[in-house]
């Protein structure tokens, strides 16, 4: 199992952030907790867990662009 810890930034969100957050979670068979409701830039951190690949199909498929995608993959942790 591996995870990430994102800053969930959806402003298309609907109809709210964390059921957003659970509904990208189900669809690549990850599972998401809240880690904080206001995370350092704002938005709330969740903690999506699961296989390594589908956490980088949620992340490729979240980060706007690669370089991003890029910096937020290097985040993830293995193990856990």
């Amino acid at each position: 199992m591996a995870s990430i810890e994102l800053d969930w930034a959806d402003e298309d969100a609907n109809p709210d952030l964390e059921t957003s957050g659970r509904r990208a979670a189900a669809h690549y068979g990850l599972t998401m907790e809240v880690i904080t409701e206001k995370g350092p830039g704002g938005w709330p951190v969740y903690r999506f867990t699961g296989q390594r690949l589908n956490i980088v199909h949620l992340v490729c498929d979240y980060a706007p662009d690669a370089g991003e995608a890029e910096e937020l993959l290097a985040t993830i942790k293995d193990g856990e």
